[in-house]
């Protein structure tokens, strides 16, 4: 739990003092959402604990498990949901993209937390060969349809990317982050 909450601490560190203009920011203000892309290579700590936390013999377990002994580390960065985010459109991910997931905050009502349509990675067809969009106002009418990722700091969730998933808006006085790998 010391590491998890030094990865935690040191991310938000990065997050939060990165310059504006670096090409690893993406800071969409309109949105409210903010990113830091390749999160490891800011900090040596960072890579250091995540090592080990893809040295654990439980996390080795299940990514094995599913996606075999080689799979590849496609992206490390650290997603800050801020107050007035409003979410992100209904979609599904590269094929055969894995997601890992480190709650950086608490979400307990999954105000800015990543939404999945529960078994939707069974359904046969794409979202893109049934030309299914959906953008993120029209995705929080139904929101009841969905499960948002909820936890506590330093939980980790794994999840196919092929599920249709979001993130949902926003409205509360609190950032939602987290570290998310695919």
């Amino acid at each position: 739990s010391q590491e998890i909450d030094e990865l935690i601490h040191l991310s938000k560190d990065v997050a939060d003092t990165l310059s504006s203009d670096h090409p690893d920011r993406l800071s969409v203000e309109k949105s409210g959402v903010g990113i830091v892309q390749s999160l490891p290579q800011h900090n040596h700590r960072i890579a250091e604990l995540l090592n080990l936390l893809f040295s654990n013999p439980d996390i080795q377990l299940a990514l094995n498990s599913v996606l075999g002994s080689d799979y590849k580390i496609w992206q490390i960065n650290f997603r800050r949901a801020m107050p007035g985010d409003r979410g992100l459109y209904l979609h599904q991910d590269s094929p055969g993209e894995f997601g890992l997931v480190i709650l950086a905050s608490e979400s307990k009502g999954g105000e800015g937390a990543t939404i999945f349509l529960p078994g939707s990675h069974l359904v046969p067809k794409t979202m893109k060969d049934w030309k299914i969009e959906m953008p993120p106002y029209l995705l929080m009418k139904i929101r009841n349809l969905f499960t948002p990722l909820t936890g506590q700091v330093g939980d980790i969730a794994l999840f196919f990317n092929r599920t249709w998933h979001g993130r949902c808006s926003n409205s509360s006085n609190s950032s939602n982050d987290c570290i998310m790998m695919s």
